[in-house]
């Protein structure tokens, strides 16, 4: 056996044997140029150039080394010098552009210049062996040698990175290459492990490249798919293009279909099907934007040879790298059949198709946004899609864009009524809870003196006091959602109506049946009273204004959103107003209790940042806490620490410039065994003169000098909160940088008892 593999490696090796080696490679390469070159000038086939490109440099190197042959014939080269060192580069150079054909089908930058230095790399070898080779090449023959070792070595690491990249990308008929690359590599090894003694050519390298150049011509197969015609024409239509658009019943019904479905959940499936019926596509999904993390989402799709709604799928944007970036961008996309793209590998690996065949996309353009795309694929007809069938998906796009939209406004329209109904029924378990205690409390006692009248004929909150605006579209469904949704808040406003008033009256009743009435002058009831009628148009204003925020009853524009944030949160300083109002009363009228209970410090500073949140957002004021990791339980009267917190905020809220910042800082102290609470609130507002700080707690500073510095205060709100934190054993100051920020100090005792003897807090 070891003699006739001599034998065999002897006619490969010498005349003329070596003329029936050269000349099966080269037609192996030219029989695979005519595919690649029918192909080349079709858009469709990138991977047609590519191929034509590699085949033509393959072809090149077997000349070279052919035509060389022949001159060192005539005596021009030393066939002992030149030759042995040439044939093992074109070997190596052949390599890689074999590699670079099976596994590089479409363009690939990193990939395309890592081929050109490995051909660089090739040439300098090359002429380093010639140097070396040069003064022994009449002493002894190449093979053996370190020279010839070294180039094997290199030839077996290049076949061995090739098959890895190869295996890991598997492009289409990747088999046959790395069939061909396996092949190669034995003939390498053979010749490196127990070479060819009595020459300076490799006969076991050259037998495997006649098994395996014939594989080349598997090339052809990644751009062969045409265009399907009908195979049942008839005789005298023979080449007559497929139908490429369906106008038949059924496309007309999926339309039709798609026009009157009102249901978003069955609109993914209405739209995939009327797509795929009037394009003819074998697979037809609707795809959402690309999300903020990268992920692409199919949201369902169709398919028209089963005639069967197709599941969705999720995937990551490493995954369809080309689809996702045309997506963002906007730009319609298609994709040939036989491609390596691993975009067709992914969308295959994610709906389970292993040949999904051609590929289009259409994006779904928004006025200033991509909505999402319509995505086409072909794995059973490999229909190609050609310039004419982007065009009219993207029409198509057009239409299905108004659709769509209106989808989603009828989904927002239902949800929204969903909420109201929910709420609606809060309301009425609320109302009616409320009643039911009502029932319960007692009348209040004759001698509880004048109580605070109550409107008798509240102004209702009614929906439909302004003129509802017109619903913007004409659609049935959409109007529907909208009258349902009208009636929904009507009913809403008239039981949060009712709610209030239930709510007053209680919280009157209470009041006056466990709190004695004092003696109190008449201008502090007519105060009280007038303050709590001034609730019930504030409770109107408030109504209305959330429900046009909402935009249950019409779309805002971006400068009426503007402008009703304004009057809610002016509306809300009002209510405030009116609460100090209230506070400022009863501290004159001498009824401040306090009573105390285990308060969370921590629910109290959620609670005053929630109060304060519209004005500091109003202003883009940072609020920065510092904070110990386990906050303090207080015992301590809950509404009286909520209003000490809000009233400081507030002041530095009004205080501080736009885009300041506020500080709020809590900490522990103990002093002789007792255990006190110490709270900061430090603005940006430019601090405080020192002659005007003791005026900066007195309820009437602003009479006496209405321009204060550092102070946002209206005169009333820190009033308040000092005697609150006095009420509660505890002490208020101010610290304050000139030019720069003040600071408002409230040290709290952790336990503040109230006197059973008096009513009084101590």
């Amino acid at each position: 056996m070891v003699n006739f593999f001599q034998q065999i490696f002897l006619i490969l090796t010498t005349p003329p044997g070596n003329l029936v080696y050269h000349l099966v490679l080269v037609f192996a390469v030219i029989g695979a140029i005519p595919a690649a070159l029918s192909r080349q000038r079709n858009p469709d086939f990138p991977q047609a150039r590519r191929a034509l490109l590699g085949l033509g440099l393959l072809l090149i190197g077997q000349a070279i080394l052919f035509v060389s042959s022949g001159l060192t014939w005539q005596g021009i080269f030393d066939p002992q010098v030149f030759l042995p060192p040439l044939a093992r580069a074109v070997t190596l150079f052949s390599l890689v552009w074999i590699i670079w054909l099976w596994a590089f089908p479409l363009p690939a930058r990193i990939a395309d210049s890592a081929t050109a230095l490995l051909n660089l790399l090739v040439v300098i070898l090359l002429a380093f062996t010639l140097s070396i080779w040069g003064p022994v090449a009449t002493v002894t023959t190449f093979n053996g040698t370190w020279l010839s070792f070294g180039w094997e070595l290199i030839s077996i690491l290049v076949v061995l990175i090739g098959g890895s990249i190869l295996s890991l990308r598997r492009p289409a008929l990747w088999e046959y290459g790395l069939g061909m690359l396996g092949l190669l590599l034995v003939g390498h090894v053979v010749e490196m492990f127990a070479p060819y003694q009595s020459g300076d050519y490799s006969g076991a390298v050259r037998l495997t490249q006649l098994a395996a150049y014939p594989l080349l011509l598997m090339l052809s197969g990644r751009f062969s798919a045409a265009p399907v015609v009908a195979s049942q024409a008839e005789p005298h239509q023979a080449g007559v293009e497929r139908r490429r658009y369906s106008a038949d019943p059924k496309a007309t019904h999926a339309f039709l279909a798609l026009a009157a479905e009102d249901s978003p959940l069955n609109m993914c499936t209405a739209v995939t099907k009327a797509v795929g019926q009037a394009m003819l596509a074998d697979l037809c999904y609707l795809i959402a934007a690309p999300d903020s993390q990268g992920s692409v989402t199919l949201q369902g799709g169709y398919d028209l040879i089963r005639e069967e709604p197709q599941p969705g799928a999720t995937l990551e944007k490493k995954a369809i790298p080309q689809l996702a970036n045309a997506l963002q961008k906007g730009r319609p996309f298609k994709i040939g059949p036989g491609t390596t793209s691993l975009d067709l590998q992914g969308l295959g690996d994610a709906i389970n198709i292993k040949q999904p065949g051609s590929l289009l996309v259409a994006p779904l353009m928004g006025s200033t946004e991509v909505l999402g795309g319509v995505l086409l694929l072909s794995p059973y007809s490999n229909r190609v899609w050609n310039s004419e069938d982007q065009a009219y998906l993207t029409s198509l796009t057009e239409t299905l864009v108004h659709i769509l939209q209106r989808s989603e406004r009828a989904r927002s329209l239902q949800e929204n009524l969903e909420t109201a109904r929910l709420e609606l029924d809060g309301s009425k378990s609320e109302l009616e809870a409320l009643r039911q205690e009502l029932g319960q409390v007692p009348p209040p006692p004759e001698d509880a003196g004048p109580q605070p009248t109550v409107e008798e004929n509240p102004q209702p909150i009614t929906a439909d006091e302004e003129p509802m605006p017109a619903a913007g579209s004409e659609e049935r469904e959409i109007g529907y959602f909208e009258d349902e949704l009208r009636q929904s808040l009507k009913e809403n406003a008239h039981l949060q109506n009712e709610l209030a008033e239930a709510k007053m009256k209680i919280m009157e009743i209470e009041r006056h049946a466990s709190i004695p009435a004092p003696p109190t002058s008449e201008p502090s009831e007519v105060i009280a009273s007038m303050a709590q009628e001034l609730r019930q148009p504030m409770s109107s204003i408030m109504g209305y204004t959330h429900l046009l925020l909402g935009e249950s009853v019409g779309i805002l524009g971006a400068l009426q959103r503007n402008f009703l944030e304004r009057i809610n949160a002016s509306t809300q300083r009002l209510g405030r107003l009116i609460d100090d109002l209230i506070r400022v009363t009863v501290m004159d009228s001498g009824q401040l209790e306090l009573l105390p209970e285990t308060v969370d410090l921590g629910g109290v500073i959620d609670y005053a940042m929630a109060s304060t949140s519209a004005q500091l957002r109003e202003k883009n004021i940072t609020l920065r806490l510092d904070l110990p990791e386990e906050m303090p339980v207080i015992h301590a009267d809950r509404d009286g620490l909520q209003q000490i917190l809000v009233h400081l905020l507030q002041n530095a809220g009004s205080a501080t410039p736009a885009d300041g910042v506020i500080i709020l800082k809590v900490n522990l102290q103990s002093e002789n065994g007792q255990s006190f609470v110490l709270l900061q609130i430090t603005d940006s507002g430019g601090g405080i003169p020192a002659e005007e700080i003791p005026r900066v707690f007195s309820r009437l500073y602003r009479a006496d000098n209405p321009l204060i510095q550092g102070m946002g205060d209206t005169g009333v709100g820190l009033s308040i909160a000092k005697t609150l934190v006095e009420s509660h054993g505890g002490r208020i100051w101010v610290d304050t940088e000139a030019g720069f920020s003040s600071t408002f100090s409230v040290l709290l005792p952790v336990n503040v008892t109230s006197s059973v003897d008096t009513g009084k807090t101590v």
